[in-house]
C-alpha cells in the first residue's frame, strides 16, 4: 500500500471504539467461508505502544474481524536488524488472549516513491540483495517470528511486483533468496503458509497514473517462484483505475482464479471516502463482498479501521473517521461480519 512512511508504525496504539453491533446481510446467505479482517489503524501514531487504547482495541477486534495483519518493515531501526519488529511483538504477544488469527509479515523496501530497499545493516551498508549480512539477519528475523508465534500465515515481503517494477535486477536476487528461505521455513514449520503478496492492480497492468509509469500485466512473475508460494495473496485498490464501484468488472476478483489453483487471499483492500464519497466507499464494499462469494478466499482484510491523521486520498480508506465516528461502510462491514464464519 502506498500511503506514508508513518504506516510503518501504524499499529503502536489505537483509540477506543465501539465494536460491531448485530446486523444482517440477507443477500449473502446463511454463512460465509472466509475470514474477515481489518487493520486497526490508530488515531495518534505517537501514543505509547502499551496504552490502554491499544489493549482496549484488542479486546474489541473480535467483533469486527477474525484476522489481524501484523506486517511491518523488517528493521525497526538500522541498529537492530534481526529482531522481531515491535508491531509484530505487540499483536503476536496478545493473540492468545483475544479471538483473532494473525497474518504475520515483514518487508524489505519502502512502499512509496521508487520503493527503495532497506537492506543496509551495520556490518554491511550495501543496500541490495547482494548483502550477505542482510540476508542472514533477514533470515534471523523470520525464524525469530516463527519460533515465537508458529504462524499459520507468513508473508516474507509485500507487494513484490512494485519492487520488480523499480528494481528488476535486485528483485531477481530476492526471488532466489526467497525460495531458499521458503525451503528452510517449511522444513521446520510445515504447517505455516509461506508467501509474498502482490499488488493486484499492478499485476493486471492498470492504474498507470498512480504508479507514474506504464505497467504491463505481470502475472508471469508467479512462475518465477517455482511453486514455492503456499497461497496467492494480493493487495487491491481498484480506484486507481475505476472512478466508481459500478465500473469494476463483475469478474474482477474471480479472474484471479484463472491464474492459479492455489488458495487465494486479499491481505489489503480499500476504497477512499474522500476522493469521491462515503456512499462510493459503501457501494464498493457491497461490490467487494458479492465478488468474494465467487472468489471464496481464505480471508479478505480491509486496510484501515480508522483514517489516520495524515492526509492523502488513500489515507481516507478507513471504515471509521479519525475522530472515531463511523462511516456508512462501517455498518455494512458489520452486517457481513455478523454472518457466521464456517
Amino acid at each position: 500500500m502506498r500511503i506514508t512512511p508513518a504506516i510503518s508504525v501504524f499499529l503502536f496504539s489505537i483509540m477506543s471504539f465501539a465494536g460491531c453491533g448485530s446486523g444482517s446481510s440477507d443477500s449473502f446467505g446463511a454463512s460465509r467461508s472466509y475470514m474477515m479482517g481489518i487493520a486497526p489503524i490508530p488515531r495518534n501514531l505517537n501514543a505509547p505502544a502499551q496504552s490502554s487504547d491499544w489493549l482496549d482495541m484488542l479486546g474489541k477486534i473480535s467483533s469486527s474481524a477474525e484476522i489481524v495483519t501484523a506486517q511491518d518493515p523488517w528493521q525497526d531501526a538500522s541498529t537492530t536488524p534481526g529482531s522481531i519488529p515491535s508491531l509484530i511483538t505487540l499483536i503476536g504477544g496478545q493473540k492468545s488472549s483475544y479471538s483473532y488469527e494473525v497474518m504475520y509479515g515483514i518487508n524489505f523496501f519502502t512502499q512509496s516513491g521508487t520503493y527503495e530497499p532497506i537492506l543496509s545493516v551495520p556490518a554491511n551498508p550495501a543496500n541490495n540483495w547482494g548483502n550477505t549480512e542482510a540476508k542472514a539477519l533477514y533470515r534471523q528475523t523470520v525464524f525469530a517470528i516463527c519460533n515465537a508465534y508458529h504462524p499459520k500465515y507468513l508473508a516474507l515481503a509485500f507487494e513484490v511486483n512494485s519492487y520488480y517494477l523499480n528494481h528488476s535486477a535486485d528483485y531477481a536476487l530476492f526471488v532466489s533468496y526467497y525460495k531458499s528461505l521458503y525451503d528452510e521455513v517449511k522444513a521446520l514449520y510445515p504447517n505455516t503458509n509461506v508467501f509474498v503478496t502482490f499488488q493486484l492492480e499492478m499485476m493486471n497492468g492498470i492504474g498507470d497514473s498512480t504508479w507514474g509509469v506504464s505497467v504491463d500485466p505481470q502475472w508471469d512473475l508467479i512462475a518465477d517462484y517455482d511453486g514455492k508460494l503456499d497461497m496467492l495473496v494480493f493487495t487491491s485498490y481498484p480506484e486507481v483505475q475505476y472512478t466508481t464501484p459500478e465500473a469494476i468488472p463483475s469478474d474482477y476478483y474471480a479472474d484471479i482464479k484463472t491464474h492459479t489453483n492455489k488458495p487465494i487471499a486479499i491481505s489489503e483492500v480499500g476504497w477512499s471516502s474522500s476522493k469521491n464519497s462515503e456512499s462510493d466507499q459503501n457501494r464498493f464494499l457491497g461490490v467487494l463482498m458479492n465478488q468474494m462469494k465467487v472468489l471464496n478466499p481464505v480471508f479478505v482484510s480491509w486496510i484501515f479501521m480508522h483514517d489516520p491523521a495524515t492526509s492523502g486520498t488513500l489515507n481516507q480508506t478507513g471504515l471509521r473517521n479519525y475522530d472515531g465516528s463511523t462511516k456508512a461502510a462501517w455498518s455494512t462491514w458489520c452486517s457481513y461480519k455478523s454472518i457466521p464464519y464456517k
